[in-house]
Parts: C-alpha cells; structure tokens; sequence
C-alpha cells in the first residue's frame, strides 16, 4: 500500500470478520494472523515488525510448524527492556450462546485447556466432542500445537467458497471433515481439531500485548 502504512498486533485494532482474525488501522488491514501470531507469542518474541504486501497472511500448510521454523532461524535478539505481563487475579469470563472462555488465576505460566463439542447434524456431521490443555512453553507448543492444522465441516466448503472465503484451501492444507471422518488425508492426531482450535486462540490472545499468567478454559469458541 502507498505509504506503507502500519496496524499494531493489539485488540483495539481488531476487527468482526466472518470466519478470520483480523486486526486494522486504517488502511491497513490483516487477516488470518493468528498462527504467525500464537508463534511469535510462544517464542516470547514482543517486539517485531512483520512486512507483507497482501492483505491475508500465508496459509501455508494450514498449521503454524513452518512459521515457528522461520522465526527459529532468523534468532531473536534480548532487549534491555522489562516484558509487558498480566497475572488474572480474578475469574474473568464471556460467554454467548453456548460458547464461553473463562480465564482463572494462573500458576506463574499459561495453560489453555480446550472444550470441542460439535454436536450431530442433519447427517452431515457425527458428533465431534474432544477436550485438550497444555501448559505453553516454545517446546510444548512445537510439538503438540504448532502442527494442528485448519479444518472445515464438509457442508459448509460451497458457503464459504460463495462467500469469497477459503479461495486457497485445499484438502491438504485444510482437513475437509465429514461423517465418514477426514476427507483425502489423515489427522495427526485423534484430537487435532481441538489442538488447532488452541492454536487460534493463543494467536488471538497474542494481541494482548501482554505475557499471560492464566489458566484459559475455552469451550465451543471461535
């Protein structure tokens, strides 16, 4: 863009996108984020400047592994400066409709914990319910986050796709899930869908600005 303006990854500047993360200042608008983001955040790298000349952040394979790779060679260099942090003191929550996270007192670290409960439909879907929490460290989230990939329910690809969304998505880099299971490829993990589902949202609470000292339980959370 002209002038090469810039958006602060923070939570004033995001913005209600169907389907996707988005923060926006101006005219400068990202979308999809939150996988380079939940990297960044688990590295414990605060300060950096991402330039990118399109509007989406790469889906690349549908996970963050390659991001994390990236950012593991360039290196991080220690500032002589103290890290923004938040310890909740306070049961904090939201909920609307049955969907809900609540952040309790931590134990001097984050932990997320992540309810998936996708309840049969119409035949289109079996019932998907899975329950998955980690502490977050750079290890725990390379080996059991980072590589949790991007799906989509079978009967919603033709919506979105009208909707100009997922023009990128393949079966490969987007686990296509219908009642007979995942569609031309095979999970990582029984319980990838709720992995992926933690993955977005560390990538959204990294607008935040802050290092959390919580214990996050997400239920049912987009």
């Amino acid at each position: 863009l002209e002038e090469q303006p810039e958006v602060r990854a923070h939570g004033s500047n995001m913005k209600a996108r169907q389907r996707r993360t988005c923060i926006q200042d101006g005219k400068a608008e990202v979308y999809t984020c939150e996988h380079l983001l939940a990297s960044l955040y688990a590295l414990g790298i605060d300060n950096a400047i991402v330039e990118i000349n399109g509007e989406e952040v790469p889906g690349l394979d549908g996970a963050a592994s390659e991001f994390l790779q990236g950012l593991k060679q360039s290196g991080a260099v220690d500032l002589r400066a103290s890290r923004a942090t938040y310890a909740v003191k306070q049961p904090i929550y939201v909920r609307e409709g049955n969907a809900s996270i609540v952040a309790l007192p931590g134990s001097g670290k984050l932990t997320v914990e992540y309810h998936l409960d996708y309840p049969a439909k119409n035949g289109t879907l079996k019932a998907t319910r899975q329950i998955v929490g980690f502490e977050l460290s750079s290890e725990t989230f390379e080996r059991d986050i980072a590589p949790a990939r991007t799906f989509v329910f079978e009967h919603e690809v033709e919506a979105l796709r009208a909707a100009g969304l997922g023009k990128g998505a393949t079966a490969q880099n987007t686990l296509v899930v219908g009642p007979a299971g995942v569609r031309d490829n095979s999970l990582r993990w029984d319980d990838e869908l709720a992995r992926h589902k933690i993955l977005d949202l560390i990538g959204d609470m990294a607008n935040l600005g802050v290092d959390l000292d919580a214990h996050v339980i997400a239920t049912r959370s987009g």
